[in-house]
């Protein structure tokens, strides 16, 4: 990938950008409302973390003595960790979970219980994947090297032919990935790219931060229920890996279904620059799914209207389902497309249908 690599957008200039950003921007001076959350992201981070915490509490005070409950409480731990990831950790790192930024930052730290860097996951996907989404060479959200093509102007290997069937057990791997190396990988590669340096961070303090972090994280994993609790290690070992696949491959599952989609567009740069605006390159790049659907956008922090959080990446996900009103609206009056599966199965078909067709 070529990170270091810009192109430019065209400037919001249609009538389609100024209405949409004047509507947006009444709406919440209408209702008397902040942009950023309220009381129901705090009340959602303390269900995720119960979800998440007391689960492990009581693996350690019950030990293996139940291995059905003992492998169910992992799976609990991983629903907590998909509603900590998408509805605490990704709005507090775009700074959209509260108005005290300082709130955000100790939010982030939720990160780590899936295993990740906040810094990581800034560069990843605030920077390149929400800058320059479905960009070849330049979104690393679509970036798998050589195991899964992502988008049609990628590469393309004997084994992508395959990759409609295997790339699910990757995306069950994902976090766990984090936990392991990718982490170091990653960083190594932004850091060639200078991409750490644009951050104002020290990379090698930042490595010295990942080892310490990882340290502890598998500690609190694995030291404290063997040698505290007296858990075998085997069966832990089979619950950790259970509880980050659970979490993996539905976080793949809500993030590849929102862009790698049979509806979504891979536009190439010409000469460095793109044909269209930001705002009208993220509704060709992205996609909603189930929307209406109270319970997936409960637990999926808002992630399902994907547009959304494209176009106001700083406003919490509480806001988007009025705000996909607007846009919906807009879009019809503009005729520009608004790309939407109706369910979550039907979104999950259409990325199952993309995998095999790029791998043709």
């Amino acid at each position: 990938m070529n990170m270091l690599k810009t192109v430019k957008f065209e400037p919001p200039i249609s009538l389609f950008e100024k209405e949409l950003k004047t509507k947006v921007e009444d709406y919440f001076k209408s209702n008397k409302l902040s942009p950023k959350g309220d009381y129901r992201v705090v009340l959602k981070t303390v269900v995720m973390f119960t979800l998440f915490a007391l689960p492990f509490i009581l693996i350690n005070v019950m030990g293996y003595s139940n291995p059905l409950l003992f492998f169910l409480l992992w799976i609990c731990m991983a629903i907590g960790m998909i509603g900590l990831g998408t509805g605490t950790m990704h709005d507090a790192i775009h700074g959209s979970y509260a108005r005290k930024q300082k709130v955000n930052k100790v939010l982030s730290f939720v990160m780590f219980s899936l295993g990740g860097s906040i810094l990581n996951w800034k560069i990843q996907h605030n920077v390149l994947h929400h800058t320059y989404t479905n960009i070849d060479g330049l979104d690393d959200d679509i970036h798998s090297g050589s195991f899964l093509r992502l988008n049609p102007h990628a590469k393309k290997f004997a084994i992508h032919r395959y990759q409609h069937l295997y790339a699910w057990l990757l995306y069950g791997f994902m976090t766990l990935f984090w936990v392991t190396g990718k982490n170091y990988f990653q960083i190594a590669r932004y850091n060639k790219a200078g991409l750490v340096k644009a951050q104002g961070i020290n990379y090698g303090f930042h490595v010295f931060k990942l080892i310490l972090q990882q340290i502890i994280y598998y500690s609190v994993f694995f030291a404290i229920p063997c040698f505290v609790s007296n858990i075998p290690f085997v069966p832990l070992l089979l619950g950790f890996l259970l509880m980050h696949f659970v979490a993996g491959i539905s976080l793949g599952m809500i993030f590849q279904s929102a862009h790698v989609v049979e509806d979504t567009d891979f536009p190439i740069p010409n000469n460095d620059k793109m044909e269209s605006s930001r705002v009208l390159h993220q509704l060709k790049t992205t996609a909603n799914f189930a929307p209406g659907n109270k319970i997936i956008t409960w637990l999926f922090g808002g992630l399902n209207y994907q547009v959304e959080h494209h176009l106001f990446p700083n406003i919490c996900h509480i806001h988007y389902p009025k705000l996909s009103a607007i846009v919906n609206e807009l879009a019809y009056k503009y005729k520009i497309h608004y790309n939407v599966y109706y369910t979550f199965p039907l979104a999950v078909k259409s990325h199952y249908q993309m995998l095999k067709k790029l791998g043709e």
